[in-house]
């Protein structure tokens, strides 16, 4: 009966990483000698340490940029990712700096080139101007410097003044003064300062009656001497002597856009003649 045969098992030689296991045999005559397997020697891999990273430039961890970053003469940065009514964004290229809103609209603008901006929000700053700055209007008016409000073209004014006498008799009705026209155009509705002085004399020859004097103004064909508003008046009664005073108003109207038209206007009554002397008429243009 034949017996059953064990033989070792053959373990597979495994190199090291990057080797070739080279197994060495020799023949002698007709018989074949095995020796044991010789690897190649080598050097552990020399260490290499690279010296242009990102992370020299750009800090991720501390989450800061160490160095100077370039565009390319077409290149941009762009924040953020447009989607139409969802989110905006902002681009910086080398032309200048772009931020637009959800709905597509520039919000603001700087151009690199002429150094012009362009702001769609409220501006806001503790310092209105700097060096040479002015701001002009739409003609080309300096209006602000770098000294602050210029008042002759911010506030736009008028005036009328008079020296000689004039004199009226028992005047019931609003007369006009001559040569106290004033005219000027406004663009909007706007609040406009009226100021008016005037010296005016009246003679009492009736202690048994009164006299007055009216002056006030008329403003764009309107007389205002109704209920004793915006005028000014003099009264006197049972004096028998010549009498005078100074008399003045100051009121703030809301004249509407175009031309617009004041002048001083009086009246009064007297058996004798009354008599307007020194006076005067201004207007300033506020604003809105």
């Amino acid at each position: 009966m034949a017996k059953d045969l064990y033989e070792p098992e053959i373990v597979a030689e495994t190199p090291f990483p990057q080797e070739e296991v080279q197994s060495v045999t020799q023949t002698q005559g007709t018989s074949t000698v095995a020796t044991p397997t010789t690897t190649k020697e080598k050097n552990f891999p020399t260490r290499k340490i690279a010296t242009e990273l990102m992370s020299t430039a750009l800090n991720t961890k501390s989450k800061k940029i160490l160095q100077e970053f370039e565009l390319q003469q077409s290149g941009g940065l762009k924040i953020g990712d447009y989607k139409d009514g969802i989110t905006g964004d902002l681009r910086l290229t080398p032309n200048g700096l772009t931020a637009r809103d959800k709905a597509g609209l520039t919000t603001f603008a700087i151009d690199g080139i002429t150094g012009d901006a362009v702001f769609k929000g409220t501006i806001q700053s503790g310092s209105l101007l700097t060096g040479g700055i002015t701001v002009e209007d739409e003609n080309g008016t300096t209006i602000i410097d770098g000294l602050g409000l210029i008042s002759s073209a911010n506030f736009i004014s008028g005036s009328y003044q008079a020296y000689n006498t004039v004199s009226i008799k028992n005047t019931f009705s609003a007369t006009d003064v001559d040569g106290s026209t004033l005219s000027f155009t406004l663009p909007r509705e706007t609040k406009v300062l009226v100021t008016f002085y005037a010296n005016v004399w009246i003679s009492s020859i009736d202690t048994f009656r009164a006299y007055y004097i009216k002056v006030g103004t008329s403003v764009n064909g309107s007389t205002t001497f109704a209920n004793g508003q915006d005028y000014a008046q003099f009264d006197i009664e049972g004096v028998a002597v010549a009498m005078s005073s100074c008399l003045s108003l100051s009121k703030i109207f809301t004249l509407p856009a175009g031309v617009n038209t004041i002048k001083m206007q009086w009246a009064g009554f007297s058996d004798t003649f009354m008599e307007l002397r020194t006076r005067g008429l201004t207007y300033c243009i506020l604003g809105t």
